[in-house]
């Protein structure tokens, strides 16, 4: 799931920014073996870091332009930015299924439960 997360990360937000699906897959070439939870994590952060810097150039005056999205859609720029949202949204919704099946519970609620337990003591 998280090497799926790295590589549609950079696909859809490539579409955002008019990067081919060929050139999209020569960047992420480099993660085909990747092992460790470290190596996923950084490998999550650059694929975040790409979106970053897609999303900068996105405003008011291109998000209007046409793009070709998945599966060679022409879209705007902007409606490829929401699929590529949604699309983030729901692995991470995946994932946090997975973790509580397996009985962890997700650091976005740990944190949460974590603060709430501040708030009551104070």
């Amino acid at each position: 799931m998280l090497m799926h997360m790295v590589t549609d990360t950079h696909q859809h937000i490539g579409y955002v920014g008019g990067v081919s699906r060929e050139e999209n897959d020569r960047i992420t070439a480099k993660y085909a073996r990747l092992k460790t939870r470290a190596e996923f994590l950084k490998a999550l952060g650059e694929a975040y870091d790409y979106g970053d810097k897609i999303l900068a150039d996105l405003n008011d005056q291109n998000a209007l332009d046409m793009v070709t999205g998945m599966r060679g859609e022409r879209m705007t720029r902007i409606s490829a930015y929401l699929h590529a949202l949604h699309d983030i949204v729901d692995h991470y919704g995946n994932l946090v299924v997975y973790l509580r099946l397996n009985s962890i519970t997700p650091p976005s609620t740990a944190t949460r439960q974590q603060q709430r337990q501040q708030e009551q003591h104070r």
